[in-house]
């Protein structure tokens, strides 16, 4: 849901597939579309394995985001 809302504030998906290219990992695809139910609308924003992932604990994505392409200010958020 917040990925949806930031689309829908102007977040660029483009922008956002380059960024998460950057984290050098494979195995999903991103699938934006637009949705609306009982006259709301929004951006759904779906995050699809395409590939069986290994479970992750906080070292493991700590040192994915270490190891990434990521700009330094980033990497210390």
């Amino acid at each position: 849901m917040v990925l949806g809302a930031l689309v829908d504030i102007g977040l660029d998906t483009e922008y956002l597939k380059k960024e998460l290219d950057k984290l050098k990992i494979s195995g999903y695809k991103i699938h934006v579309k637009k949705v609306g139910k009982n006259s709301i609308s929004g951006t759904k924003v779906d995050i699809i394995a395409t590939e069986k992932q290994a479970h992750r604990c906080l070292n493991d994505i700590n040192e994915i985001i270490d190891k990434s392409a990521l700009d330094s200010d980033i990497k210390e958020s």
